[in-house]
């Protein structure tokens, strides 16, 4: 039953990273594909606030799917020892 949980979890978070790497890909094309950008007019903490928010878009679902590949790989690796002490 433990294992259809996690299995569950893994999935939440697969789907929860494609859907921010989804609605990132829209707001960065909807800036890129902007009519016309005056960059004079822009304010610098704006500059500043879409710099971190890009880079976190990017960092995050890295982050969650490092940790969910090196849990995965522990996992498989506790298994294979509890194995082999059987």
């Amino acid at each position: 039953m433990a294992d259809s949980g996690t299995r569950l979890i893994e999935l939440a978070v697969l789907l929860f990273t494609l859907v921010a790497i989804g609605a990132a890909a829209v707001v960065v094309l909807e800036t890129v594909t902007a009519p016309s950008l005056d960059v004079g007019h822009i304010p610098r903490w704006t500059a500043i606030a879409g710099l971190l928010l890009a880079v976190v878009a990017i960092a995050l679902p890295a982050s969650i799917l490092f940790g969910w590949q090196s849990a995965r790989e522990a996992a498989r690796e506790e298994g294979a020892r509890e194995r082999r002490r059987s």
